[in-house]
């Protein structure tokens, strides 16, 4: 019987019922509205923005594209206006933070993704540390915003780094790593 649902699920994987790569978040203010989505081979801003229900032009601003033609596979595009529900979200996340205890799964994703990140397997420990920042608590969320950028900036992508480390001293100014995130943000942004 093990063998039959190992199987399957090899099958699965192998035609495409499990998607793991291009996984999009939701907010959790309305989890009809997703929040953001990684750009995966083949996506254009225009397929995003008819899926989404929004206008070319509200994506091209509220990600700062000036060119919808430039995005790039892995680049993280916010689907929904920033400032909308902005008393919601904060409420929101204010209650998802005092989350201190970690999911199932969480534990195991920060263990393989500090290996990835030792092996200097970018893209793995990147795809590791998004699915943490979905399921983890506030710690565990934090790190993994923190060393999405750093994994990003390590494999060459700095503008998606870049806009890692602002996301986490936007969420998190007060944070014990705030301070880290700033320095690496700074060196980055003076390198450039």
């Amino acid at each position: 019987m093990k063998i039959f649902y190992l199987l399957t699920a090899l099958c699965c994987v192998s035609i495409g019922c499990f998607s793991f790569a291009g996984e999009t978040a939701t907010s959790g203010v309305d989890d009809k509205k997703l929040t953001f989505h990684i750009i995966q081979r083949g996506d254009t801003l225009f397929s995003l923005a008819k899926k989404n229900g929004v206008s070319l032009e509200d994506l091209q601003r509220w990600n700062k594209i000036k060119n919808p033609n430039s995005v790039s596979v892995g680049q993280m595009i916010t689907l929904r206006d920033p400032n909308e529900n902005n008393n919601k979200e904060k409420i929101k996340r204010a209650s998802t933070e005092v989350t201190t205890q970690s999911q199932p799964g969480a534990t195991k994703l920060v263990s393989e993704a500090k290996l990835a990140l030792t092996h200097k397997n970018y893209p793995l420990a990147i795809s590791l540390l998004k699915k943490l920042y979905e399921i983890g608590n506030v710690d565990e969320r934090q790190f993994a915003l923190e060393y999405i950028g750093v994994a990003q900036e390590q494999y060459g992508q700095k503008t998606f780094a870049k806009q890692a480390y602002e996301k986490f001293l936007n969420h998190y100014p007060a944070a014990d790593a705030a301070k880290r995130v700033k320095t690496r943000l700074d060196n980055l942004t003076t390198s450039n």
